[in-house]
């Protein structure tokens, strides 16, 4: 099972060319292959995940930007439950690194609570951390959650990246599927 829950917008940033890579996709090892959305103005590309979308307005993109930012909040605040937290953060900590041959990013953390996690990844620019969006968003995971990323660019993109990449878990769901 899978869903693309809130739209895909650009032009946060202000500055010519500037973009928001922002993307939401539902999946977990024995679903279909998530689909993700993903826009980037800067790297037209990324239409091969799916036709481009036209810019929102940058107060959608706030609004988004907003949402994301609440979300992990929400995480941040949320009580441990120890035996899932455990389980699904091994889960997703391993599905993470066989990433290794498709992506280039170092593991920072992996945080997860009760119904989810949050990991937190880190390229050496910002180009590699856009490239490996749809390696993340359409790995398979064991743990059932939904995967949102968001990534605004920053002012030098040639610098270290790092963003976090939200896991949201199914209520009840076991952090690692059988």
């Amino acid at each position: 099972m899978f869903r693309v829950a809130l739209p895909v917008l650009a032009g946060v940033a202000a500055g010519a060319g500037s973009s928001l890579l922002f993307a939401k996709a539902r999946g977990s090892e024995r679903a279909p292959e998530p689909r993700a959305s993903i826009v980037d103005a800067a790297r037209p590309a990324l239409g091969a995940l799916g036709p481009a979308q036209p810019s929102g307005s940058p107060e959608d993109a706030a609004r988004v930007v907003e949402r994301f930012q609440g979300a992990l909040a929400d995480h941040d605040l949320a009580p441990v439950e120890p035996g899932w937290a455990s389980r699904t953060g091994a889960a997703l900590g391993e599905a993470l690194v066989g990433l290794k041959d498709r992506a280039r990013f170092t593991i920072v953390e992996v945080d997860c609570r009760t119904r989810s996690c949050a990991a937190t990844l880190e390229w050496t620019s910002y180009t590699d951390a856009t490239n490996d969006a749809p390696a993340i968003l359409h790995a398979r995971y064991r743990a059932d959650c939904g995967k949102t990323v968001l990534m605004p660019p920053p002012e030098d993109p040639a610098s270290v990246y790092r963003t976090r990449v939200l896991f949201e878990c199914d209520p009840g769901a076991p952090g690692e599927q059988e």
